[in-house]
């Protein structure tokens, strides 16, 4: 199995190839379209400024070859934190941007609140809302993550994990088809992170994500 690991220079991806490989898979870091080659599949973290990142994305011709490789050819995909942001249409951060569009959703900035500062950032419990491959073997409720000042609003068809933070439901986790995506860190949530990389890649080496 190979992964290429979409780098636009945001965010710490050391960590993600770090638990990849220690599952004797073959990974790389992707940063142009030449570099997406070979790849089974694709995973995007990153954390900092949505209309960066995508502005990277569209620049490097990324966003247009992991669409065809994505939406076109089927291959699994996994977003981490801003990588689940940027695959949706929308974001209001900093004015407003448009994404991927692969879902149709959209990020609002977080309410926060009753001791809950903006951003978000710590462990926060998640609750698994509908079955997935992605969450095999976890208990319906586990602690992860989070660093983001974000919530998704969209079509909750797609939603399969949520939390609760400051009053309000926040979604967790997206799935649709061979596309999944996280609002939390795994690469940071310790043994339930490391258990979630492990169900990725366990689905898409028996083709069993969508």
């Amino acid at each position: 199995m190979r992964i290429a690991i979409i780098d636009i220079g945001m965010g710490n991806l050391r960590s993600v190839e770090n638990i990849v490989r220690r599952h004797g898979v073959e990974v790389w870091r992707a940063t142009n379209v030449a570099s997406l080659r070979g790849a089974d599949a694709f995973i995007l973290p990153g954390v900092g400024a949505f209309s960066s990142a995508i502005n990277r994305l569209h620049e490097s011709g990324l966003a247009a070859a992991l669409t065809d490789q994505v939406l076109g050819e089927g291959r699994p995909f996994l977003g981490i934190c801003l990588g689940m942001q940027l695959i949706c249409a929308h974001s209001d951060e900093r004015g407003g941007a448009d994404g991927l569009g692969w879902i149709d959703g959209r990020w609002v900035k977080l309410h926060g609140g009753r001791g809950c500062p903006v951003p978000h950032v710590g462990w926060n419990e998640v609750r698994v809302t509908k079955e997935s491959p992605l969450f095999m073997g976890l208990p319906p409720s586990i602690h992860y993550y989070f660093d983001h000042s974000y919530r998704y609003v969209g079509d909750n068809t797609d939603v399969i994990a949520e939390l609760d933070y400051a009053g309000e439901t926040v979604v967790a986790a997206l799935h649709r088809g061979n596309i999944v995506a996280v609002q939390f860190h795994p690469e940071r949530s310790q043994q339930a992170g490391t258990k979630l990389f492990a169900n990725f890649l366990t689905t898409i080496n028996q083709a069993e994500l969508v």
